[in-house]
Formats: structure tokens, C-alpha cells, sequence
């Protein structure tokens, strides 16, 4: 007989999630944030949005927060960089709050950088496990979306 098994709460941190830019990081999220759930841990998703205020809702025993953010033009390397690091800076003040509550792991994806600001300014220490997964490189992605805007210095390492 198995010891019963202290449910856990994950904060998963995504850029995508459907049913907004449901891409394949999007895809997993979606399916291993339900998946857990079903087996009885609280789980969150930090991901976007198209309203102009946060929202907060549960889907599928999930619940899925939307924070606001400054998002921008990306026809730039630039302006690129800037809305990723201000979607960065929501998600970091977001994720501030939510660990006040008790979270034992929050995982990033690797995609535009969105854990650089709560991993660069909370002491490791103060922060539950953190995991970053890797998905496609982004020189890779652009192989096979070659509609996407390119900016070199995005891909290059």
C-alpha cells in the first residue's frame, strides 16, 4: 500500500496557454498543469492575456492567472527585449504574492526569459524550488516558422 501523498502546489510560469497562444510549450503546460491536478496538487498558471486588467480563473481544476503587463511593439530587437523583460517584471511582482501563500515549485519555461526577474531578485533562499525547462531553441523554432520576425541578436549565443 502506498503512504498517501501530500498534495504539493506548482506554479507554472508560460507565456502560452490556451486558449490564447496554445503553441507546444503552451500544449504541455496545459496538459502536465491538468494532469497534476487531477491527481490532487494546487496548481496555478501565470500566463497572458488579451483584457486590460488581471484576471484570475479556474479551468480544469487549474487556476490560471493573467497578469497585466506594458506589452509593445516587437518590430524591434529592442522593443522585443523591452516587452520581454516588462512581462518578465509582472511575472516576478505576480509570483511575490503567490509564494507569500505557500508554493513548494514554480517552473519557467525557457522562452523569453520570463523567471529573469524573480530569479534575479529573490535570494534562493526566500524562493520554493525553482525549475527552468528547456524547450526549442529559438534558432531552431525559426527553421520551421519562417513567417516569424527574426531579430540575430535573439539567436545568437
Amino acid at each position: 500500500m502506498r503512504p498517501k501523498q501530500t498534495p504539493l502546489r506548482i506554479v507554472y510560469v508560460s507565456w502560452e496557454y490556451p486558449p490564447q497562444f496554445g503553441g507546444g510549450i503552451g500544449t504541455y503546460v496545459h496538459a502536465a498543469a491538468r494532469m497534476l491536478a487531477a491527481r490532487g496538487h494546487e496548481v496555478s498558471v501565470v500566463t497572458t492575456g488579451r483584457e486590460p486588467h488581471p484576471t484570475r480563473k479556474q479551468r480544469d481544476g487549474v487556476n490560471v492567472l493573467r497578469p497585466t503587463f506594458t506589452g509593445g511593439r516587437e518590430d524591434s530587437a529592442i522593443e522585443t527585449l523591452r516587452t520581454w523583460q516588462n512581462r518578465a517584471d509582472a511575472v516576478s511582482d505576480l509570483l511575490i504574492r503567490l509564494v507569500r501563500g505557500g508554493v513548494d515549485l514554480i517552473e519557467f519555461c525557457d522562452y523569453r526569459g520570463e523567471g529573469v526577474s524573480y530569479l534575479t531578485s529573490v535570494a534562493p533562499e526566500r524562493r520554493p524550488v525553482c525549475v527552468v525547462r528547456l524547450h526549442t531553441p529559438l534558432s531552431v523554432l525559426n527553421r520551421y516558422n519562417a513567417s516569424r520576425t527574426r531579430h540575430a541578436v535573439l539567436e545568437e549565443f
